[in-house]
């Protein structure tokens, strides 16, 4: 079972072979990249800029948890590094077989739920 965890995880198609090999029946749940609020950073439409462009000022003055927790530019680096959101077609990819349920919020996918 793993509830909002491969998009930190840096080796994502390990992760989903690992879960595939040991477990019988697996449940993988994600948010979706295609959401516009970026569960993370909890930022309108951030997580759809080119990478080059997320900089810690737009991370720091342009999202709630920028403004609220006032990271440092190394705070922001890390955080670029270790979160990558993925859509469905990444799912189907990375779990062959599986079903993928897209659960909604106002008709917008807000995150996938893998199960075998």
């Amino acid at each position: 079972m793993s509830n909002s965890v491969i998009e930190h995880v840096p080796d994502q198609a390990k992760f989903a072979a690992e879960m595939m090999r040991v477990g019988r029946k697996i449940y993988c749940q994600t948010p979706s990249k295609w959401f516009p609020v970026e569960p993370h950073y909890v930022g309108l439409f951030v997580h759809w800029l080119p990478e080059r462009w997320f900089t810690h000022f737009i991370h720091r003055y342009l999202t709630i948890e920028g403004i609220i927790m006032k990271p440092d530019a190394a705070t922001t680096a890390a955080l670029k590094e270790e979160i990558h959101l993925l859509g469905k077609a990444d799912l189907q990819r990375l779990f062959p077989g599986c079903n993928i349920k897209t659960e909604r919020f106002l008709g917008l996918p807000k995150s996938y739920v893998v199960w075998r």
